[in-house]
């Protein structure tokens, strides 16, 4: 499948979009479309970058928007989730070592609910309710937190910088 071009990494300290808490996608502009082009273009940068997932203001607009990698998605295809909110969250955590597109080389250990159940909009306008565990609910969490304006550093552990290292 091809998609349209990618769009621009928007950095945590250089991009203020990154700390803003982004705004409901009005559910009559999902089908549209310039929406439909514009997921795709999420798609196109989460993969250009190497992205498991990518939240839209990571690439600029402040909606309430993720895209999680056909690798991690329970459909087997590039997941695109609009409107999402947490409805519920395991005691029980885990810690692992993420990194971010939006702080590029820098990795730290983060704590993170173990399951996970996210409730949303897909891109057809379908509802969407997640019931996650593993990786899955790891990176529902890092989107979801993406669109509260939480980058995975304010929560990280022994931070480590590896911008050198390769």
């Amino acid at each position: 499948m091809k998609y349209a071009s990618p769009l621009q990494i928007c950095l945590e300290g250089r991009d203020d979009v990154v700390r803003i808490k982004t705004q409901e996608v009005p559910t009559d502009q999902i089908l549209t479309d310039e929406m439909q082009s514009y997921f795709d273009e999420l798609i196109q940068t989460m993969l250009q970058y190497d992205g498991i997932g990518i939240a839209a203001n990571q690439a600029g607009q402040s909606w309430q928007v993720f895209v999680v990698h056909k690798d991690y998605s329970p459909t087997g295809e590039h997941l695109v989730v609009i409107n999402p909110r947490m409805v519920s969250m395991s005691e029980r955590t885990h810690t692992m070592e993420e990194g971010c597109l939006s702080v590029p080389g820098v990795y730290g250990g983060v704590e993170r609910a173990s399951k996970v159940r996210l409730k949303g909009l897909g891109r057809d306008g379908a509802v969407l309710d997640l019931k996650s565990k593993g990786m899955l609910a790891r990176i529902l969490q890092h989107e979801y937190d993406h669109l509260q304006a939480v980058v995975f550093i304010d929560k990280a552990t022994h931070l480590s910088d590896r911008k050198h290292s390769m």
